[in-house]
This record gives structure tokens, C-alpha cells and sequence, in this order.
């Protein structure tokens, strides 16, 4: 959907549908546009200022108003899906610097991240056994500058976490 130039704007576990093979498909595209194109792999940031999708799956640059490229709001939209998959839990209510726990992920450093995954994995033993290479993932997801994240599902695909089948 990237490919041509669509962004959902709303990617969240309730749009996100199995089918019989387990493979996700997508949908709701109520809140999805599509993006000009600024070249042929970029697209033009969106500015219309107005708030797509749910809290907490809302991409910072969009909580604060500010344009925002609507692939990296998937990307970061997905990666609290994924967040949420492995732990069954926000790690956050929105990302904003005064959320406590994202302000952690919006430093934007290794240890700060880990203070945060330390204070997430509080009360699920499980989760200090979750993968570097998955926690290196999320933190590249959900960065809190869209400039930080991963670019495209092709980046995310060539992440370790793919290359050695961890999460």
C-alpha cells in the first residue's frame, strides 16, 4: 500500500485481521489518504493537521500537529502494534513527551530505552526475555523523531530480527 503512495493512518490490532494462513490483512481504510509524490521513493509530508487514528497508536509528529510523512505514522503506528502483541500492553497512552514512559523512548538512546523496557517489563518476567534484536527493532519503530524510524517495510525486513528469526 506504501508502494503506491497510501498511507492508513489507523494501523491498530482491531484493523488488523488473520486469514486462514495467519497472514494479516489490513482494514479500515476510513482514515487513510493518499500522498503526493515528491520523487520517485519519497512522498510529500502530509499537512493537514488534523489527528488520524487511536491513542496510543498516534505517531508524536501528529500529536503535536506538525506535518508528518504518513509512512512513518504506519511505521510507528505498527510498531506499538507490535509492542503490544508481546506483552499484551501499552507500553504508553500517547506519545508525548509527557507521557513518563514514552518521554523514556523519546530521549532517543540506549539507555534511556532501557529504563524504559525495564519499567514496561515490570511485573511480566517474560518480557526480560524478549530478544535484543526485537527490543533494538521497537526502539527503531517507535523513535520519536520520523527522521529516527525506519523508513519502510523493506528496512524493517532487513533488521536482525528477520535475518535470524528472533522476537
Amino acid at each position: 500500500m506504501h508502494n503506491l503512495g497510501i498511507c492508513h493512518l489507523d494501523i491498530k490490532p482491531d484493523n488488523i485481521l488473520l486469514d486462514s494462513d495467519f497472514n494479516p490483512i489490513i482494514t479500515d481504510f476510513g482514515l487513510s489518504c493518499i500522498m503526493s509524490k515528491k520523487s520517485d521513493d519519497e512522498y510529500e509530508d502530509i499537512k493537514d493537521n488534523i489527528k488520524r487514528g487511536s491513542h496510543p497508536f498516534i505517531c508524536p509528529e501528529m500529536n503535536y500537529y506538525l506535518d508528518y510523512n504518513g509512512i512513518q505514522a504506519d511505521i510507528f503506528s505498527l510498531g506499538v502494534v507490535l509492542l503490544y502483541l508481546i506483552s499484551n500492553k501499552y507500553g504508553f497512552l500517547i506519545a508525548q513527551r509527557i507521557d513518563p514512559q514514552y518521554k523514556l523512548i523519546a530521549y532517543n538512546n540506549e539507555k534511556a530505552f532501557k529504563e524504559f523496557w525495564k519499567n514496561f517489563a515490570n511485573g511480566k518476567p517474560h518480557l526480560l526475555n524478549i530478544s535484543q534484536e526485537c527490543k533494538d527493532l521497537l526502539f527503531k519503530l517507535l523513535a520519536y523523531k520520523q527522521n529516527n524510524r525506519l523508513k519502510n517495510i523493506k528496512e524493517i525486513f532487513n533488521e536482525p530480527w528477520k535475518r535470524y528469526g528472533k522476537l
